[in-house]
């Protein structure tokens, strides 16, 4: 019983979150693609670039004190 209503649910929040995703596509400001440019663009030389770009990677892909990354 419970296995039906937790693959129901999942389905759900799957469609949502496909659904969210097409939705913020829509915008330009929510591309990665803009996002990394808009990072490296801030930059003043080769190697700023490359840590404006890979800061804004991690700022979109590790959460909370256990992701933080330490170069």
């Amino acid at each position: 019983m419970y296995d039906c209503v937790l693959r129901h649910y999942g389905r759900e929040l799957l469609d949502l979150l496909r659904n969210i995703d097409k939705l913020l596509a829509t915008d330009e400001h929510f591309l990665l693609g803009v996002w990394l440019e808009s990072a490296k663009n801030m930059s003043t030389d080769g190697e700023e670039r490359r840590l404006y770009e890979y800061s804004a990677r991690n700022q979109i892909t590790l959460w909370g004190p256990d992701g933080n990354v330490c170069r």
